[in-house]
């Protein structure tokens, strides 16, 4: 944590599920894979969704160069969502065969924290229920 080098970002606006933004996101490393990027993309109409980028070169030390996933957008907000408070996906943990995230938002004055599985890192369901929802707190 002593030697730091300025790396270009890795991502940039390029395709319809990002061009109007490349946002915070998250790293998960994947078993038997390595390392995946989950990121917040805007679209032309303005919504936020989640994106998934692989390393175009796994055994590059720096990962500099990424590949942004053909199937994307991996996560869409729900027609009952704000779609421009869903954002900033956390790094994904495994628990019996699922992996899980959660990912930021806001319904009119109310802080969401919305929790996603997948058994296979592509196709995500929305829990039924926020994991965290409080009143007055703004966007989470």
């Amino acid at each position: 944590m002593i030697n730091w080098v300025a790396l270009e970002p890795a991502l940039h606006e390029s395709l319809p599920f990002d061009i109007n933004g490349v946002w915070s996101g998250s790293a998960t490393i994947l078993p038997n894979y390595g390392p995946v990027l989950l990121y917040t993309g805007v679209t032309a109409q303005e919504q936020q969704v989640q994106n998934i980028a692989y390393p175009a070169d796994p055994s590059d030390p720096l990962l500099v160069k990424w590949i942004k996933a053909e199937d994307n957008p991996i996560i869409y907000p729900s027609p009952d969502m704000n779609v421009t408070f869903f954002r900033d996906p956390t790094t994904a943990w495994r628990i019996n065969g699922h992996w899980n995230i959660v990912v930021g938002g806001k319904r009119k004055h109310r802080g969401m924290v919305h929790l996603y599985r997948s058994k296979d890192f592509k196709n995500w369901v929305k829990a039924k229920h926020p994991l965290h929802s409080a009143p007055n707190t703004g966007m989470w």
